[in-house]
Formats: structure tokens, C-alpha cells, sequence
């Protein structure tokens, strides 16, 4: 978003209370710079989720978040709740799937085990002798310590699948 654009929308959501409004400018703006339709898909799926009637509602809740938002109008209510939301988001919080986090690790673990794979073929030999004796010592360890790691396994497979709007993001990867 350019600035223009923010202060735009912040005048047509102050002077507007119709949230159909407020979901075609943000089609509008977002959907211009879409250009593939499971992208556009994505973008109605997020509009429908976030901007819609039912987020007026009193028991609505972000996905994934188990804590009711206040509805009134007293920002020391808005910071109550946020204080109680937990400092690290949860998958299900941002809406992604709950394996999320195991696919992260895993690419952790290749480039460590890439790093320790350069650092081993890699012959660093400086005035007092060879050092990689120290280096196939760490490899050794860090194979060790991770033997009974799933992720460092050749045949790891991710077991959940996700579903919904980020199913489609992960469905376009």
C-alpha cells in the first residue's frame, strides 16, 4: 500500500459503516495487483474471513485465536486483550497449518546439515596445522545428538495437509 492509498481507505472506512463498501475498495486495491486467479481466490477468501458482517458480531474471534476481543469503545479493554494474547503466534493463530513449524525445522536442519557438509569438505590449514579434525568432530556430535530426529531423514514426509485459504497458497507453491 502507498500512503495515498492508506489515507483513502481511512476516509472511506471513517465516513462509511457499510462493510461491503470497505471490501470492494480493499478487491479493488489488492485485486489490480493480483494477477493469477488462485491468487484472486485467496484474496476473496481473505476478504470474506476479515472483512464481512459476522466480524461485527459480539462472539466473533480471529481464527485460531481462543480469546474474545471486547466490543465496546474504551481502548484500556483493547489492551487488556492484547496483553493476554501470547507473545509467540501459534500457527492456528496466523491460520497455517499445524505442521507449519516441522517444515521450518526441516529446512533448518538442511542448511545446518549443508553448513556442516562445506565445513567438513573445506581444508582450513593455518600456521599451527590442520583444524578439520575439530570440524569432523562437531559433525560427528551434531549427527549423534540428531539420530532420532525425523527431520534429518531422507523420507520425511509432512502428515497434515492444510485446508481452506492457505491450501491454496501452499497448493500454488
Amino acid at each position: 500500500w502507498e500512503w495515498g492509498e492508506v489515507s483513502a481507505c481511512t476516509r472511506v472506512i471513517r465516513t462509511t459503516t457499510d462493510l461491503a463498501t470497505v471490501a470492494a475498495l480493499s478487491q479493488l486495491l489488492y485485486g489490480a495487483r493480483v494477477s493469477s486467479e488462485p491468487d484472486r481466490f485467496l484474496l476473496r477468501e481473505l476478504l470474506a474471513d476479515c472483512i464481512a458482517d459476522h466480524t461485527l458480531g459480539h462472539a466473533w474471534k480471529p481464527r485460531g485465536l481462543d480469546l474474545q476481543l471486547p466490543f465496546v469503545r474504551q481502548l484500556q479493554s483493547y489492551t487488556s486483550a492484547l496483553d493476554a494474547m501470547p507473545d509467540i503466534d501459534s500457527a492456528q493463530l496466523l491460520g497455517l497449518p499445524a505442521n507449519c513449524r516441522v517444515a521450518w525445522e526441516k529446512n533448518a536442519t538442511e542448511d545446518i546439515i549443508f553448513g556442516l557438509r562445506e565445513l567438513n569438505s573445506t581444508v582450513c590449514v593455518n600456521q599451527k596445522g590442520d583444524n578439520t579434525a575439530a570440524i569432523k568432530t562437531l559433525l560427528a556430535l551434531w549427527k549423534k545428538l540428531m539420530s532420532g530426529c525425523p527431520l534429518i531423514k531422507s523420507d520425511y514426509n509432512v502428515e497434515k495437509a492444510a485446508r481452506g485459504w492457505w491450501g491454496c497458497v501452499c497448493d500454488n507453491e
